[in-house]
Order: C-alpha cells, then sequence, then structure tokens
C-alpha cells in the first residue's frame, strides 16, 4: 500500500499523521464499512457514520485521551477535509448519543441479604456484545478453524457516577465481568457495585460462552478463578461436558493438611529456581452439592522464604486447580491455568489505557457499552500491530 503524508503548507508537518496511516489501513481492509455493516438503526441522512463514530473514539484513545471529551481536541486537528483525506471525527455529544441508542435496558434481581434485600444489577448489551465478537472474529478469522481458551474475570470499576453501587471495599463503583482470548476481551457484561464477582457467575459465563458459539467461534477451555467454585458453576459445566476447564478451587492447604498425610507428594519444577510438591485426587464436594462428583483435583505447595508465618507457623503457599483435563500432566495443567494470569492484565490495560476507570455516563446501561466500544478499540490496536509489523 502506498501511503503519503500531506504536508500543512503553513507549519510544513503534519499534526497526527498517524492517524492518517492507520484510517487509510482500516480503508484499505474494509474495516470502516464492516463496522457500518454491524451496526443497526442509524439514519442515512445522519452526518456521522457508525465507522466515523467508533473509529473516531479509537483515534483519540490512541492519541492519549483520558476521557471521552478528549475527542474535542482531536477534533479541532481534523478541520480541514483536504489534508486528511476524509478522516471525520464527530464530537463527543454524537459519540453519547449514539452509546445512548446503543443501550439496553439494565436487569434488577433481589436477592434477601443479611442486611435485608440486595439489589444486583445486570446490563447484558446483548448486540454491541454480539459486535464485539464479530469485531473479534474479523481481525481474527482462525478463531473458527482452531480451538480457543477462554478466560473469565470481574474488575472492579471505581466511581460515583448516577447508578453506581457501594462496593465490598467501601466506595463506590460497578463489578463488570469480562472474557477474553488471550489479550483479545470478547464478552463484557455489566454488574453492579453490590454483585460480587461470584453471585450467578454461571449465568454470565454460559451467557459469554453461547455469544462465541453463536458467532462460530471455537471455545475448547475455560478458564476461571475461585470465584466460579461453586455448585452452581459445575453444574453448568457438566451439561456442557466438551468444554474443558480450570477452577482454581478454596481451601488448598485444608486439603493439603488432610490428604498429604495419607499420600506422599510428588515434586515437579514449576519454574527455574522454584519447585513445587503437588498431590492429586479424583473427588470433592463444592458448593455444599449433595453427591460426589468425579474431577481432577491438584492441590499444589511451594516454599515461600518471603511469605509472613500465619497462625500454622508456615512459609508454604498453597493452591488448588479443579479440571476435567485428565490428558495433561499435573506440571501442564498448573501452568495451562497460571497461564490465566494474563487476563487480569489485559484488564489493568483496558482500564488504564482505554479509558475504563474513567466511564462518562450516569449510569450502568450506557457505561457498558462505552466499555464494550472502547474494548473494539483495544482489538483494532493489536490487529494493528500485526499489520504494521
Amino acid at each position: 500500500m502506498d501511503i503519503q503524508l500531506v504536508k500543512d503548507k503553513k507549519n510544513k508537518y503534519v499534526s497526527q499523521g498517524g492517524i492518517h496511516i492507520i484510517h487509510q489501513l482500516f480503508r484499505q481492509y474494509g474495516i470502516d464499512q464492516y463496522i457500518n455493516r454491524l451496526f443497526p438503526g442509524r439514519e442515512k441522512q445522519s452526518r456521522y457514520q457508525d465507522s466515523e463514530i467508533l473509529l473516531g473514539l479509537c483515534y483519540s484513545i490512541y492519541c492519549g485521551s483520558s476521557f471521552l471529551e478528549d475527542v474535542n481536541r482531536l477534533r479541532t486537528t481534523f478541520t480541514d477535509p483536504r489534508h486528511y483525506h476524509g478522516i471525520r471525527i464527530p464530537s463527543s455529544d454524537t459519540i453519547k448519543y449514539r452509546i445512548q441508542q446503543l443501550s439496553e435496558e439494565t436487569r434488577m434481581v433481589v436477592n434477601k441479604g443479611k442486611k435485608g434485600q440486595i439489589e444486583h444489577h445486570f446490563n447484558l448489551s446483548e448486540h454491541a456484545n454480539k459486535i464485539l465478537v464479530q469485531i473479534s472474529k474479523k481481525t481474527n478469522p482462525h478463531w473458527s478453524i482452531t480451538s480457543q481458551t477462554v478466560d473469565y474475570d470481574n474488575t472492579l470499576i471505581h466511581t460515583t457516577k448516577g447508578d453506581s453501587q457501594k462496593i465490598y471495599k467501601g466506595n463506590y463503583g460497578y463489578q463488570p465481568g469480562i472474557m477474553f482470548i488471550g489479550s483479545i476481551p470478547v464478552y463484557v457484561e455489566g454488574r453492579g457495585g453490590h454483585t460480587p464477582s461470584n453471585y450467578l457467575i454461571d449465568q454470565t459465563v454460559e451467557r459469554g460462552v453461547e455469544v462465541l458459539k453463536q458467532e462460530g467461534v471455537k471455545v475448547k477451555r475455560l478458564r476461571i478463578d475461585t470465584a466460579a467454585f461453586q455448585k452452581s458453576m459445575f453444574e453448568y459445566l457438566e451439561k456442557n461436558p466438551e468444554l474443558i476447564y480450570y477452577i482454581r478451587g478454596r481451601k488448598g492447604r485444608d486439603i493439603w493438611e488432610l490428604e498429604g498425610k495419607k499420600r506422599r507428594g510428588r515434586t515437579i519444577q514449576l519454574k527455574k529456581n522454584k519447585t513445587a510438591q503437588y498431590i492429586e485426587l479424583e473427588k470433592f464436594v463444592p458448593g455444599g452439592l449433595e453427591k460426589d462428583h468425579t474431577c481432577r483435583v491438584i492441590v499444589y505447595r511451594y516454599y515461600d522464604p518471603d511469605q509472613q508465618l500465619d497462625l500454622f507457623q508456615d512459609k508454604y503457599v498453597y493452591y488448588a486447580i479443579y479440571t476435567n483435563d485428565r490428558e495433561s500432566t499435573a506440571l501442564e495443567v498448573i501452568r495451562q491455568y497460571n497461564k490465566r494470569g494474563e487476563a487480569e492484565q489485559n484488564i489493568e490495560r483496558l482500564k488504564n489505557d482505554f479509558n475504563w476507570i474513567h466511564p462518562p455516563f450516569d449510569n450502568l446501561a450506557c457505561n457498558t457499552v462505552y466499555f464494550i466500544l472502547t474494548a473494539i478499540a483495544n482489538i483494532l490496536y493489536y490487529w494493528l500491530l500485526r499489520k504494521i509489523s
């Protein structure tokens, strides 16, 4: 592709010239037209197309913006279309209005707690999540051919916006659930601040996996932290035996104390200078199940000299992993689960680099769509890196 930068005759340089290059890439590969086909309900006489709204938001983020309103500063740079080959940046008000159009009603579930009734808010944003998966698959076409591993995690978004609720750390915000394939976010579900990560997690995971399957993504493995260690989650997984799961369980020390005396732990090499001992079980009763379920349980521990002594005067760190993977070795299972740690890094990237820490709306419905659109900015960013490199 032949890309030529057009110089400003007065200043002899092109401000934000990198935006011109990536805009040309989006046009060459038809990303802009693909976006226009995905988004619903835009009037033909509208001043801005959906691709201009979404890419305008992307360009603002790529230029280092922190807030949605920062797009207005970028917009002043692109006032002369003759110099920028038709790049049109909408105002923040235009982007906000489109997000409001795309938002879907927030659902509420009332649950009785120790201190009375608790309202749990869920915003599914079904259509926006479908677009998120479609763009993910467009930029990663091999997902429909090769099996993928999905990571699920929750995060805290601290904010005092409108319907934000008090979270367990004392301040206010949301607790959205996010699914990743590698570094790519593929599902975002808005969850209120009162809603802990383990509450109805099986339904959130089921919705996310279903969207991926509907769009032809081959999901093979599922990795989740201790929030998924509960009866309802395992019941969902038993109904979907094609999913290979890796779930971190609770009370690894207790299991080691109970079973370690009956069997001798085996030694494995975790890292270059770190060894671990492990034991393996075939039975567990998570979340008070009425019957025993057969599951491969790997409990391991490693010595950490920096670990503070506790009540047990023990400097070991204990972990338990529950899985239906019976083909991998214990070390392979441990390493497979530990890759899930990358999901937490991906979330931090969304929060700090793609402005999740600054939700612009006063309601969960619109902020969830905003999270999804900025997640798409993340997807297109990594696609650009692959193309440019």
